[in-house]
């Protein structure tokens, strides 16, 4: 189970279902509602219509409320609860899963927050990779986003993006899991996920479909390989230390340096970080306990599984 986040969410998100626990916790006070408004600091108005319902209870709200009750945020989290900031409504999980480590995954490598804090987005050269996440994304948070055709500024084929606009969503991937909004130059692995064996393999499975890498035609090359690269380097030694928990070795982090990355140039050159695994038998390790799910790089997994006898 994720620890109790509700009160690490912006205070604007607004939450459903709140009405039985906050019209016991008004019961409890023997006072009425001009006293207790008075006490919280806030219009009896306002106060009448967050603890009946009438309009649903933002956090800043909640928060308050624990000048009466201190556990009142650990009740709510018992309750089946539905959140919006605004007019649309969704769900957040209470426990983690294999889903939701491989979305965290995939976020990191090739999703990003926006710093409209209202935005959940993804990019992918294949359409279908982009119809699963957002088929995952609709099974944690029964949200789902649009998928659009966008050109791609180093080549002709063109690229998908897949933009999930939710308030809830962002604020929950930022606040909980430590996700940046904009650049990800400072990406972790979050203890909850690092230390769970099972849901770091999904992890690791969502990082490696979006920025790892491995041979297009197996049967052509002379030296197989599986290569992930990412600017953070933090992110990256969890990356290392992570498969060493699947007696994964790789080579030593490989700094490159770029000009450009997805067709944008910098006055600077700017880092990759990189993780090499070169050896057979740490390439059939990789395989056989974490894999590809990207419906491209499968299909060229399965030729590497034969080229290696699996």
């Amino acid at each position: 189970m994720l620890k109790n986040y509700l009160h690490l969410l912006e205070e604007n998100i607004k939450l459903i279902g709140t009405k039985k626990i906050l019209l016991r916790l008004h019961a409890k006070q023997k006072k009425s509602y001009k006293e207790i408004a008075i006490q919280l600091g806030i219009g009896e108005s306002s106060y009448r219509q967050y603890i009946q319902e009438l309009a649903h209870p933002p956090i800043w709200f909640i928060t308050k409320l624990k000048i009466l009750d201190s556990n009142i945020f650990s009740k709510l989290e018992n309750t089946n609860l539905k959140f919006t900031a605004r007019k649309q409504i969704t769900t957040l999980p209470k426990n983690l899963s294999n889903d939701l480590a491989y979305f965290i995954g995939y976020l990191h490598g090739d999703g990003f927050l926006g710093s409209d804090k209202k935005t959940v987005g993804f990019s992918d050269e294949y359409k279908n990779q982009l119809i699963k996440i957002n088929a995952i994304c609709f099974k944690i948070f029964n949200k789902k986003g649009k998928i659009r055709k966008v050109k791609s500024p180093i080549g002709k084929k063109g690229s998908y993006h897949l933009e999930i606009r939710q308030n809830v969503i962002n604020s929950f991937l930022h606040r909980v899991f430590k996700i940046p909004r904009g650049f990800k130059d400072h990406l972790e692995i979050s203890s909850e996920i690092f230390k769970n064996k099972n849901f770091l393999k999904f992890y690791l499975m969502g990082i490696y479909d979006a920025d790892g890498t491995l041979p297009k035609n197996p049967e052509k090359v002379k030296q197989n390989f599986i290569d992930v690269g990412v600017k953070s380097k933090k992110l990256m030694c969890q990356i290392k230390l992570a498969l060493k928990k699947f007696e994964i070795s790789t080579l030593k982090l490989y700094a490159r340096k770029t000009k450009s990355i997805a067709g944008k140039k910098f006055k600077k050159p700017s880092t990759i970080w990189e993780l090499r695994i070169r050896r057979k038998s740490e390439i059939i390790r990789f395989l056989k306990e974490i894999g590809f799910n990207h419906p491209i790089k499968k299909k060229r997994m399965k030729k590497l599984q034969k080229k290696l006898g699996l």
